[in-house]
């Protein structure tokens, strides 16, 4: 219930990077409707241009997070560049979510 309301995008991801829900602030942000971006890769639906480091994709952060078990927060504004073409600044992050063992 609060992910479907706040404003910030949020995508959840299983641990093979296939996306398993995303909120309608994140549809509108990646220009996908979450019926047609669920059960894909992230890779496949959006693409992000980091001001420090170029290109990266949010596959290569999501193991980083699942191997370590840390957020991963990138330091300063990316580009998100949505399936379509269109492009927006955004900060982001990827952290791993733990069950009440502690596993991820």
């Amino acid at each position: 219930m609060i992910l479907r309301s706040i404003s910030e995008g949020v995508i959840t991801t299983d641990m093979n990077g296939r996306i398993i829900y995303l909120n309608a602030a994140a549809e509108r942000l990646i220009d996908c409707p979450k019926e047609q971006a669920t059960g894909r890769l992230l890779s496949g639906v959006i693409h992000i241009i980091h001001e420090e480091g170029g290109a990266r994709n949010f596959e290569t952060l999501l193991d980083t997070a699942l191997s370590t078990g840390k957020v991963i927060e990138l330091s300063s504004a990316s580009t998100l560049v949505s399936r379509d073409g269109k492009t927006r600044i955004v900060s982001s992050s990827v952290s791993p979510l733990h069950d009440k063992n502690g596993d991820i």
